[in-house]
């Protein structure tokens, strides 16, 4: 993962989707939980551009030799530099609100219900990481 710009973007996040995130008049809007791409990724743009989170693993079960390994990157989308972790494992994805507040955590599960990765959504900041 160490192509930048809009054909890596292309890769592991949809054109019209990134179009409406970057769109003015988000608000209060701290996360943008997308699918259809066959991968696991999230993304945090820091301040100023919600994170997105890709939940795309539903679909058919490829070769696992053909699934890229975990990932993390820097890499520039749309001008702006953004914290990458992806990977090709497919699975579903739970999201539980912590506390009262607006923190949010997540977890990754592969077909047999093994956690793969966990999430954090803090202050606006989305991170991922493989476990």
């Amino acid at each position: 993962m160490n192509r930048k710009g809009d054909a890596l973007a292309d890769g592991i996040t949809n054109a019209n989707e990134r179009a409406a995130v970057k769109a003015q008049g988000l608000g209060q809007v701290e996360l943008a939980l997308v699918g259809h791409i066959h991968n696991f990724t999230s993304l945090d743009f820091g301040p100023g551009r919600p994170g997105e989170l890709v939940v795309g693993t539903g679909g058919d079960i490829q070769d696992p030799s053909d699934l890229p390994p975990p990932a993390v990157a820097k890499v520039v989308i749309d001008g702006m530099t953004a914290d990458v972790f992806t990977m090709g494992r497919f699975g579903y994805f739970v999201f539980d609100r912590q506390g009262k507040g607006d923190d949010w955590a997540g977890v990754f599960h592969d077909l047999t219900d093994a956690v793969i990765a966990k999430c954090a959504l803090r202050g606006g900041r989305l991170g991922c990481v493989g476990v």
